[in-house]
């Protein structure tokens, strides 16, 4: 079951509808248009933020579960430094610049999965020496191919959207080589600019690259297969696990709603067979009733899907 929603900006806040109207036509439209390929959505139609948020690990998101936390905290650590600068990322392949400010090509994403080779041009040292390719280093355990990204490993990292860990090959003082996997990522089937930053430590620069028009899919709707309630260690609801397809990797390109609270996601995995799973907060975790059931909702720029939670017992 698919119902339309929209976002806009209005002097920096996001505001969301929720009452998600005009479903019938809407989904007539989408009944329609499902023989036919997705190119792209547009960032702009959806959510563009530049965030500089905490990133929280779950042991403190449990600890904390009474904070509201999911509505975008800001960041309270991370400066800039003349250590860190970015003058331009250009493909590899072509030479072609894909900044936003002077852009001569952009990303070209491939659903079913190709990797892009970007040059990363600009200062990346720490302490006068630069950076080294170890310090970039990171393994995802098979069949986990990508995650949002959290916490604060590995230590330098090259992220797109603030979540997306490109795979740093090469690094001196004044270009870095990385290699972004498009595959099954429905965030670069935004059209438009997207945020783009090197980190180390707490220190970063920032910029914005252009993903242009992506390779064909057939479907990029969000799809729920099911919904599980993860407990805390003293055996209260924490969190909420959902599991399907489809699911935007960074959260801001994304919100959730448990029955009629409005949430925005925590962290998404995707797998080697195209599944994913995202985690969610529960809105009032001291007051939900995990034995009566519950309807989420999870919605992304491409569609809207439900799923059914509950009743379950800790």
């Amino acid at each position: 079951m698919v119902r339309q929603f929209s976002l806009c900006i209005l002097g920096g806040v996001v505001l969301v509808s929720c009452a998600l109207p005009v479903q019938m036509e809407y989904a007539q439209s989408l009944l329609n248009q499902s023989e036919q390929a997705v190119s792209s959505a547009s960032v702009s139609d959806f959510i563009i933020q530049r965030l500089n948020e905490k990133r929280d690990d779950k042991k403190q998101i449990k600890k904390d579960k009474k904070q509201a936390d999911w509505y975008a905290k800001k960041r309270n650590s991370g400066q800039k430094t003349p250590e860190l600068n970015i003058t331009d990322v250009r493909l590899k392949d072509t030479g072609e610049s894909i900044l936003t400010e002077n852009s001569e090509a952009t990303l070209q994403p491939d659903y079913a999965g190709t990797r892009i080779h970007l040059m990363i041009q600009g200062t990346f040292e720490k302490k006068k020496r630069p950076l080294e390719a170890a310090d970039f280093a990171f393994t995802y355990e098979q069949p986990l191919i990508q995650q949002t990204f959290l916490g604060k490993q590995p230590k330098a990292r090259t992220l797109l959207d603030h979540s997306i860990l490109l795979e740093v090959v090469a690094v001196n003082d004044s270009e870095i080589e990385a290699v972004l996997n498009t595959q099954h990522i429905p965030d670069l089937y935004l059209k438009g600019p997207h945020h783009f930053s090197v980190e180390y430590g707490n220190y970063y620069v920032d910029t914005f690259i252009d993903v242009g028009d992506p390779v064909p899919v057939n479907n990029l709707l969000p799809q729920l297969d099911a919904a599980e309630l993860v407990f805390t260690e003293d055996q209260h609801p924490g969190l909420i696990v959902l599991k399907g397809k489809n699911m935007m990797v960074f959260p801001k390109f994304s919100y959730a709603m448990v029955d009629d609270q409005f949430v925005f996601g925590y962290q998404t995995e995707v797998f080697s067979d195209g599944t994913s799973e995202t985690t969610i907060h529960i809105p009032d975790p001291e007051n939900f009733n995990p034995d009566i059931p519950h309807t989420i909702t999870y919605a992304t720029p491409f569609g809207t899907s439900f799923v059914s939670l509950g009743g379950i017992n800790p």
